[in-house]
């Protein structure tokens, strides 16, 4: 009776691993390289953060006249570099550090 269960289980163990081999050499050999999909998160849009009137050329004309004021108004250059402190954080920590440990 244990010879035939032995039997039985090696027969059941030969059988699963031919259909293993079987089912791997039916694959073909250049599935995995033959339409490689590239999945990414990169930067999404909706409708509303880009307006329809948007253009490059008006981007660098806008960027100009910013660069313009900064360089001939001493009052939008203040009002900037205001906005530029209040919202970089590493110069608002910076403002709290004592002067001994400031690398400025």
């Amino acid at each position: 009776m244990r010879r035939m269960a032995m039997i039985i289980k090696t027969a059941t163990s030969l059988a699963l691993a031919a259909a293993c081999v079987l089912t791997v050499s039916t694959l073909p050999a250049h599935a995995q390289y033959a339409n490689p999909t590239v999945v990414t998160n990169g930067p999404q849009t909706d409708a509303g953060d880009v307006s329809p009137s948007w253009s490059a050329r008006q981007n660098v004309i806008e960027s100009q006249r910013y660069e313009r004021l900064l360089q001939t108004s001493p009052g939008f250059r203040q009002a900037a570099d205001a906005e530029r402190v209040r919202t970089d954080h590493r110069s608002a920590i910076a403002c709290r550090l004592p002067c001994e440990l400031r690398s400025e």
